[in-house]
C-alpha cells in the first residue's frame, strides 16, 4: 500500500495530465511566453515540468 507521500505523488501527476488536457491548456502555456508572470500559465508549465521530471527546468 503505497504511504501518503506517494499517493500525493500520484494524486498531483493525475491532476497536472488533467490540466494539461483541458481545452484551454495550450492558451495559457503560449501566455507565458509574452508574460512569465501569468498564473495560469506558470501552472501550467509547472505542470510541464513536473510530469516531466524537470524539477530545475523553469530556473535555465
Amino acid at each position: 500500500m503505497p504511504d501518503r507521500v506517494e499517493r500525493a505523488d500520484i494524486t498531483l501527476q493525475a491532476l497536472c495530465r488533467d490540466l494539461l488536457r483541458s481545452e484551454d491548456a495550450s492558451k495559457h502555456l503560449a501566455r507565458i511566453a509574452d508574460s512569465p508572470v501569468a498564473p495560469k500559465g506558470a501552472l501550467h508549465f509547472g505542470c510541464l515540468l513536473d510530469l516531466a521530471k524537470k524539477s530545475d527546468g523553469a530556473l535555465r
